[in-house]
């Protein structure tokens, strides 16, 4: 019977030292996580300030260049895209942009600037201006 114990035993510790190997092999005991979606990066605190060239107290709405220089900031923004009113965006990535309109009179405008985000959300403001454009005179012009 002692030897029937002994042969019992060995087949035992034979068939349970595999499973133990089998067991302690493997990726460290979890699946690994299927790739996630990229998140949503949405800008936030845009600013965006406004100056007309030549404005002071005689001529409150600039020069009569037209000109205007843009500036636009926000947390979380890889471009900007400027909107003057004609259908097309202006795009920069410094957030920086000088504009001139060439309509003659004192007109008004709506400007619209978009932060855009590396995955292509974005958020936008608007500030309303006047602005003067003076036709060039003629009486500056030198004829030969």
């Amino acid at each position: 019977m002692t030897l029937n114990f002994k042969i019992i035993r060995k087949i035992a510790v034979l068939a349970f030292f595999p499973i133990v190997i089998l067991g302690s092999c493997g990726s460290g005991g979890s699946t690994p996580n299927p790739p996630s979606e990229p998140k949503d990066i949405i800008p936030t605190n845009l600013t965006l300030t406004i100056d007309v060239v030549g404005v002071d107290a005689n001529h409150p709405n600039g020069d009569g260049s037209g000109v205007i220089h843009l500036t636009a900031s926000a947390t979380n923004a890889t471009s900007y895209g400027f909107r003057f009113g004609n259908g097309s965006e202006v795009s920069s990535t410094s957030g920086q942009l000088v504009h001139t309109y060439t309509i003659s009179g004192t007109n008004n405008y709506t400007v619209f600037v978009y932060a855009y985000s590396s995955t292509g959300n974005s958020i936008n403001v608007s500030k309303d201006i006047t602005v003067t454009v003076t036709p060039a005179s003629f009486s500056t012009l030198v004829f030969s």
